[in-house]
């Protein structure tokens, strides 16, 4: 009886509904993939460390992109409001991401599809409660 059960938990569990995450980028989306990590990148630069987006694109390691997709970025949008990073490449992909708060930036889905992120973001539990997170 207990392999039944163990077969049934694992079936139930295959049935839940899931969040956006990498896994939903087929492995020939790696344009897609790689706009979304370095649009995620470029978010935490913006809303995290503060920086300007101009002085992240001169420094930024693209590590997340094909050699061949570097060149490609065609525009990167700051949406400072909503919180959100929009790259946009040559052919049109485009990958976004969000800043969540404490929870720090997240990318969404294929082509930002997903506008709202799969989970509650928590505020993180700290020794020192004088020092503020962004």
């Amino acid at each position: 009886m207990k392999p039944v059960r163990i077969l049934l938990l694992c079936f139930g569990l295959t049935l839940l509904p899931r969040p956006a995450a990498a896994s939903d980028f087929k492995p020939t989306d790696l344009v897609l993939l790689g706009a979304a990590s370095v649009a995620k990148e470029a978010c935490s630069a913006v809303f995290v460390s503060e920086r300007e987006m101009s002085d992240y694109l001169a420094l930024a390691s693209k590590f997340w992109m094909l050699p061949e997709d570097r060149t490609r970025i065609a525009d990167v949008k700051v949406d400072r409001p909503n919180r959100r990073v929009t790259l946009t490449m040559t052919t049109g992909e485009k990958g976004v991401a969000v800043f969540t708060g404490a929870t720090g930036c997240i990318a969404l889905g294929p082509d930002g599809a997903d506008p709202k992120v799969g989970f509650t973001p928590l505020s993180p539990v700290t020794a020192k409660p004088d020092v503020a997170w962004p």
